[in-house]
């Protein structure tokens, strides 16, 4: 199978340096310095009469899938938004748009390379995770899981850090529209939903209708879709054992109806994610395109 140029290229630059070795080193590090304290925190505990349960368990690697999810989004603009505008700086773009690749080819080809570490870095964690299989906890489909919502949410970001970085001409602002939107895809959106959620509430509270009408943000909790944090809890609330995790959230924002959204929430969430990251690369790869 013929690999992408610009994929090859980056992989090949970035494994003649020691900066990937000392990132995967450190990321993992954080994790086992992270996991080793709660399992012996539990350990102390079960040594007191006292025994390590399941629930334990499956808190730890909460925990750690949590640390990691945060780590990889942290990550993740960093490398993707100076892809196409660093091109532009070093002022090899042209040179790059003037061989036989297409537009979308070398925008695929940046998003690869950048996605190829954060793949490192997910199956790296592996034996990490694997810590709660000592006294069980969650399973190998639980860890495949946990890896391809992973690697969703990084598409997706990733995707985002992409478009930025060919909308900015520098690698600076590119950088910081990145984690802009980043920070409001996680952080804005449920803050959107809470105020949408309290005007309604000081509406019915004004109007004097009583308790018979309840305040409810409606539709507008599918805006939660397109959040990475929001699909992640869901996804390992359930391996917890919390299924109703999506179902109690929207409870918080008045939703009281059940439907195919929220009972699909992760499945749809990851549809629309890479439908959207799809989109994105494909405007990055029109804005950089001469012909246009």
């Amino acid at each position: 199978m013929k690999l992408n140029p610009v994929f090859k290229n980056e992989v090949k630059l970035s494994s003649r340096t020691v900066k990937t070795s000392w990132m995967v080193f450190g990321y993992n590090a954080a994790l086992l310095a992270v996991s080793l304290t709660v399992f012996y925190g539990m350990l102390e505990w079960a040594h007191y009469g006292s025994s390590v349960e399941y629930s334990e368990m499956v808190q730890m690697y909460m925990i750690m899938g949590y640390m990691e999810f945060g780590m990889i989004l942290l990550i993740i603009p960093a490398i993707t938004s100076g892809s196409i505008a660093g091109e532009r700086e070093r002022q090899t773009l042209d040179i790059l748009l003037a061989t036989k690749m297409r537009p979308i080819s070398v925008v695929m080809g940046k998003l690869m390379a950048s996605l190829s570490s954060v793949l490192m870095l997910a199956v790296s964690s592996l034996p990490v995770l694997s810590i709660v299989f000592v006294y069980g906890g969650v399973g190998v489909k639980e860890l495949l899981a946990f890896v391809v919502i992973l690697c969703v949410s990084a598409v997706f970001v990733g995707s985002i850090g992409i478009f930025f970085s060919a909308l900015c001409r520098r690698t600076t602002a590119a950088t910081v529209a990145s984690y802009l939107a980043t920070i409001f895809l996680l952080a804005g959106t449920y803050l959107a939903e809470g105020a949408v959620y309290e005007a309604r509430q000081m509406q019915i509270a004004a109007s004097g209708v009583g308790e018979a009408v309840y305040a409810s943000v409606g539709k507008l909790i599918y805006l939660l879709l397109v959040n990475p944090a929001v699909t992640f809890y869901g996804l390992i609330s359930a391996q917890a054992g919390s299924s109703d995790a999506i179902w109690t959230l929207c409870l918080s924002f008045g939703v009281r109806v059940q439907e195919f959204g929220t009972q699909y929430w992760v499945l749809l969430s990851v549809c629309l994610q890479l439908l959207l990251s799809g989109l994105l690369l494909w405007l990055a790869a029109r804005k950089i395109d001469p012909l246009k």
